[in-house]
């Protein structure tokens, strides 16, 4: 570096198509150094002159430097040699002048041309080690070299916790615990025993921080074909495989939501055809009890014993039209259609506390309108909700609030029971209640929240955005 900035310093001072000009003023100026120096020297100036040629050659190529020799070759028999110009001695020393400057050329011009090559090389290693780096910043791969002895040489993009600390002659068990330094260890001295590449998965642990590496380690070779050691790239996969994992889950969840809401529908069809036959046979006996009293009042029965028989016959249709609102009521509750969801939750829980002994202790905001899918949405997750507690809870007292947040409504839901486990029950691959329950908020762009501690109960927290709404594509809601 340091002789490219001095040709450069000298192309640009004396360079152009006025070499010759230079030329002549670096070897004039060698000439009147000499005649300077002639008193304090031996008779002998030929280094100064050399040393003219050879910058001449190396500024401005083999004809300055040709140029400078046949001046320097003339300047010499004039300062030295006046008297003795046809002597063979003059003869033989212009000879081996002209032969050393020409040499001098000659190595000069091979220096430069093989200086211009490095330099090229070096600026061309430089750009594709800038693309290389540049390609790689803040990417999840490391790149690793390692010797036959399986010693760091160099690591490019090293993990977080090693970029403070130098990795150069360190080795596997350095950096990693004793079982994963011995498994790469293993990996790396079989690419090294035949020569060929291996990929691998690892899990690295460093600091604490355990990562899962897709490992790729090539044998790395001398001139001579020799496997001399490694190189390595290793990327972290670790954010993919969670991800593939989280994926596995939710498709595992999706297939048992989707066989719970199959099992679901069969049941309520099993149910809603045993209500139906307990209905028609109320109605066949209706039908029964009124032939009967058709056939006792065409014989002119007693008033007596028909008014018995029609009181019989009113109990008889009392009883059929409960059942009838009974199933209507479950099938969808005509409530959430006339009287609002607030009436709707209201009446839902006055008949859960009625059937389970749980008291329901209800605040809800009167007036509240939504779109009628979304309110059939918000009622079959609290119906899910209380399904929950009276099934795990073990609770003693609910509390039911529908409350205004903002441009929001907020349906919660909070027990005193045992208190739902967050990493064991609700991220459960088989807690298929919540799932449903997510996802019919999901459906219109709402949120649950759902919350335990231990011993002190469970709180169910539903945010319904303001304007929901349920496209027709999105079933289920029912």
């Amino acid at each position: 570096m340091f002789f490219a900035k001095i040709r450069r310093l000298c192309g640009t001072l004396m360079g152009g198509s006025w070499w010759c000009v230079r030329v002549l003023l670096v070897t004039a100026g060698a000439f009147l150094l000499s005649l300077v120096l002639e008193p304090f020297i031996e008779p002998d100036f030929s280094p100064l002159f050399l040393g003219a040629i050879a910058l001449c050659t190396w500024g401005w190529g083999v004809r300055a430097g040709v140029l400078s020799t046949a001046l320097s070759a003339a300047s010499m028999l004039y300062l030295f040699f006046p008297l003795a110009l046809l002597s063979w001695s003059v003869f033989f020393r212009e000879l081996s002048f002209i032969a050393t400057a020409s040499l001098i050329v000659w190595l000069v011009k091979n220096f430069t041309a093989a200086h211009s090559g490095l330099m090229r090389s070096l600026e061309a290693i430089q750009a594709r080690e800038e693309l290389f780096r540049i390609a790689l910043r803040n990417s999840p791969v490391m790149v690793f070299h390692q010797d036959a002895a399986l010693r760091y040489l160099w690591v490019y993009n090293p993990f977080p916790e090693h970029r403070s600390v130098s990795l150069l002659h360190k080795v596997d068990a350095d950096l990693f615990p004793p079982v994963e330094a011995a498994q790469l260890t293993q990996l790396k001295w079989g690419v090294l025993a035949t020569g060929r590449g291996a990929r691998q998965e690892v899990t690295l642990t460093s600091q604490g921080q355990p990562r899962i590496m897709d490992l790729m380690v090539e044998p790395f070779r001398n001139a001579a074909g020799q496997v001399v050691g490694i190189l390595g790239t290793a990327v972290d996969v670790t954010d993919r495989k969670h991800n593939e994992e989280r994926l596995r889950q939710s498709r595992q969840q999706l297939r048992g939501l989707a066989a719970r809401l199959q099992a679901a529908r069969e049941q309520e069809r099993a149910l809603t055809s045993r209500e139906l036959h307990d209905l028609a046979q109320l109605l066949t006996a209706l039908e029964l009890q009124l032939s009967v009293m058709t056939t006792r009042i065409s014989e002119g029965a007693e008033p007596g014993a028909v008014a018995e028989r029609l009181k019989a016959v009113t109990e008889l249709l009392a009883s059929t039209i409960e059942s009838s609102a009974r199933l209507s009521a479950e099938l969808r509750p005509s409530l959430l259609d006339n009287m609002g969801l607030a009436a709707a939750l209201e009446w839902h829980a006055h008949e859960f506390a009625s059937r389970t002994g749980i008291p329901v202790v209800s605040e809800l905001a009167e007036g509240t309108r939504m779109d009628p899918k979304v309110a059939m949405a918000v009622f079959r997750i609290f119906e899910q909700t209380l399904a929950n507690v009276e099934q795990h809870a073990q609770a003693s007292e609910i509390h039911l609030s529908l409350r205004q947040e903002g441009r929001n409504l907020v349906l919660e839901v909070r027990d005193n029971g045992r208190g739902i486990s967050a990493a064991g029950e609700i991220a459960s691959t088989g807690s298929l209640g919540i799932l449903g329950m997510r996802e019919r908020a999901l459906s219109f762009g709402g949120r649950i929240d759902i919350r335990g501690t231990p011993g002190e109960g469970t709180t169910v927290t539903l945010e319904i955005p303001d304007e929901a709404r349920i496209s027709d594509g999105v079933s289920g809601t029912d």
